[in-house]
């Protein structure tokens, strides 16, 4: 009697995969949950000084919103139709800003689909990973540089320009306070935008863990090879990349902050500011080298010898 025949091997769920698009759901989830709660509230904020911008006294009770003077804010009279453009301004950002939301909201879809497809695949094909590896990898950098350029970069900097366009002397923040009897000093300004600052800096901070994660899982992913099983080297060099990758997609939104945040009057620079200052250094660089070889590689193709 012959052997009795083996059974072919069946499809089965490959967990690294799954663990890698749950730990991709989850933060990527969380920082588009960050974003919109950035909007949500510049939203709250816009319709606040709306209210007291384009307030009509229709009865001849007291004007509610009549304002007093503050000595941290303009000391000279405000200049009403300047404020209105300040106004006009920050709603048309607060606009970009839900346009660059809703663009990062479908891309985060199409790559959570990618995904999804990926995971189904791998359980109706036994060598689907072996031989859609390559595909799975191009697929995952495709993704991370359109979100980071339709989300994470521009996300980024108009949620800095919003808050931005609130502090200072001028600002809708000064001109909010001078309608507010308890806001007498300039301690009570930053306690108005302590909520604003606490959700940006969460935000920076979701989006910093994001794009760590997912230059960290494409340089691994990218890295793997079946001659030799070199893992810690592969993650090692995995989290040098991402943390480069996390600095390139950072140093815009760390310009706005050295250049528009911090030459604010009353800001205080502090060891955050000296981080920004020599982080940036680095950002700056990696960008002249990413230009110039998006220049350069083309024009190095077109005369290659092949």
């Amino acid at each position: 009697m012959g052997k009795p025949k083996q059974a072919d091997p069946e499809p089965e769920l490959r967990k690294g995969l799954l663990y890698e698009m749950l730990f991709f759901m989850f933060l990527q989830g969380m920082d588009m949950g960050a974003a919109f709660n950035i909007w949500l509230e510049g939203r709250q904020a816009y319709d606040a000084y709306g209210k007291i911008l384009n307030y009509k006294n229709t009865t001849n009770t007291t004007n509610p919103y009549k304002p007093k003077a503050v000595s941290y804010c303009t000391t000279t009279e405000w200049d009403m139709e300047k404020l209105h453009e300040l106004y006009d301004l920050y709603n048309t950002v607060l606009m970009i800003y839900l346009v660059c939301l809703a663009l990062a909201g479908l891309v985060f879809f199409l790559h959570f689909c990618m995904w999804l497809i990926a995971i189904i695949l791998s359980l109706t094909k036994i060598d689907f990973m072996t031989e859609h590896m390559p595909q799975l990898v191009k697929g995952k950098a495709i993704f991370a540089v359109t979100e980071s350029f339709f989300q994470d970069i521009p996300i980024s900097c108009i949620a800095i320009e919003l808050y931005l366009l609130r502090r200072g002397r001028d600002g809708l923040i000064c001109y909010l306070c001078t309608h507010i009897p308890t806001c007498t000093k300039a301690d009570h300004l930053d306690d108005l935008l302590s909520t604003s600052s606490g959700k940006l800096s969460f935000l920076l901070f979701a989006v910093a863990l994001t794009t760590t994660w997912k230059g960290l899982t494409f340089m691994f992913r990218f890295t793997r090879t079946g001659v030799l099983d070199i893992f810690i080297i592969r993650a090692l060099v995995s989290l040098f990349a991402a943390g480069i990758y996390n600095i390139v997609i950072l140093t815009p939104a760390m310009v706005l902050l050295k250049y528009r945040y911090y030459t604010l009057p009353g800001v205080t620079k502090g060891f955050f500011a000296d981080i920004i200052d020599r982080v940036m250094i680095i950002g700056a660089l990696m960008w002249v080298i990413v230009l110039m070889g998006g220049c350069c590689c083309p024009l190095m193709s077109m005369i290659k010898l092949d």
